[in-house]
C-alpha cells in the first residue's frame, strides 16, 4: 500500500488556487522468474480545488488499475514499468453554474534505479519517464442568472502530459545486528515536463495567459524500517515545487509492504 496526502497552494501570477489530494494505491505481485516480479495495482484518488476566492471549485474522485513489472538488470541496477487505465468524475462549480464531467486516462511509466555502497552510506540514482493521455467527455454546466436559466456547453477534450525525472538518494542502514533494520534517507529530484496541457499555459488573476517554466526540483526525506522479515514500512515527507516561486506543494507518504 502506498498512501499519499498532497497540499497545494498556487500564488504564481497573483493566482489564488488551493487544493488537497489524497491517493491510495494497493498492489500485489510475485516472482515469476530469476530476478523478475510481476504484479497488478489498483489506486483511488480524491481531490478538492478552489480558486478565484471560491468562485471556481472542483471536486474529483477517480480510480486507476493496471499491471506492472520489475526486473533486475545487474547486481547494482534494476528497472520497473507499468501501464495504467483510469477514470475520474469531477463536480464543477463556476460562479453560479454547476456541472459534472467524466474523463479517462491512459498512462505508462518506466524507471531505472541503482544502488552503490559508499563504505556505509548508500547512494541510489534513479531515472524515470512518465506519459499520460487523457480524454474528457462533453458536459453541461447549468445555473440561473438574473432570473434566467442558462446552460454552458463544454465539448469533448483531450490532452497529453509527459515528464522525465532524475533523482539521487542518500541513505544509511542502522540496526542490522538487532534484527530490525532502519534506513533514514534524503532524496533530491529534478523534473522536466516535456509535454503539458495547452503547452503549460495557465490563467493569471488578471485573466491573462502565462506559461511557467517546465523545470522544478523536489526534496524528500523519510525513513524505512524493516520490522520483520515480512513487513517493511516507510514514512516520508516532501516539498515538490522547488524552483517555482509562488507554488507550494507538500507531500506526506506512508508505504507498507507485507510478504506472504
Amino acid at each position: 500500500m502506498d498512501a499519499r496526502l498532497i497540499d497545494l497552494s498556487d500564488r504564481r501570477y497573483d493566482r489564488d488556487v488551493d487544493g488537497e489530494t489524497s491517493v491510495a494505491t494497493f498492489g500485489i505481485d510475485r516472482t515469476i522468474g530469476e530476478g523478475v516480479v510481476a504484479g497488478f495495482s489498483v489506486g483511488f484518488q480524491w481531490s478538492d480545488t478552489t480558486s478565484f476566492d471560491g468562485l471556481v471549485k472542483s471536486e474529483t474522485e477517480g480510480f486507476t488499475a493496471g499491471p506492472y513489472l520489475a526486473w533486475r538488470l545487474s547486481d547494482r541496477w534494476a528497472a520497473d514499468g507499468s501501464l495504467t487505465y483510469g477514470e475520474s468524475e469531477s463536480k464543477q462549480k463556476l460562479i453560479v453554474f454547476d456541472g459534472e464531467s467524466r474523463s479517462q486516462q491512459y498512462s505508462g511509466s518506466l524507471n531505472i534505479h541503482g544502488q552503490y555502497d559508499l563504505d556505509g552510506p548508500l547512494l541510489r540514482p534513479k531515472g524515470s519517464i512518465f506519459y499520460m493521455h487523457s480524454t474528457g467527455d462533453a458536459y453541461d454546466m447549468r445555473g440561473s442568472l438574473l432570473g434566467r436559466d442558462l446552460t454552458l456547453r463544454f465539448p469533448d477534450s483531450e490532452f497529453d502530459y509527459g515528464m522525465a525525472e532524475a533523482s539521487l538518494e542518500l541513505s544509511n542502514v542502522f540496526g542490522e545486528e538487532y534484527g530490525h533494520v532502519i534506513m533514514p534517507y534524503g532524496e533530491l529530484t529534478a523534473r522536466y515536463e516535456f509535454e503539458r496541457p495547452q503547452g503549460g499555459e495557465i490563467l493569471s488573476a488578471n485573466l491573462t495567459v502565462e506559461t511557467p517554466q517546465p523545470f522544478l526540483m523536489t526534496l524528500r526525506t523519510g525513513v524505512r524500517a524493516l520490522l520483520s522479515q515480512a513487513v517493511l514500512v516507510e514514512i516520508a515527507a516532501g516539498y515538490l515545487s522547488l524552483g517555482q516561486p509562488g507554488l507550494d506543494i507538500w507531500e506526506g507518504k506512508l508505504y507498507v509492504s507485507y510478504r506472504f
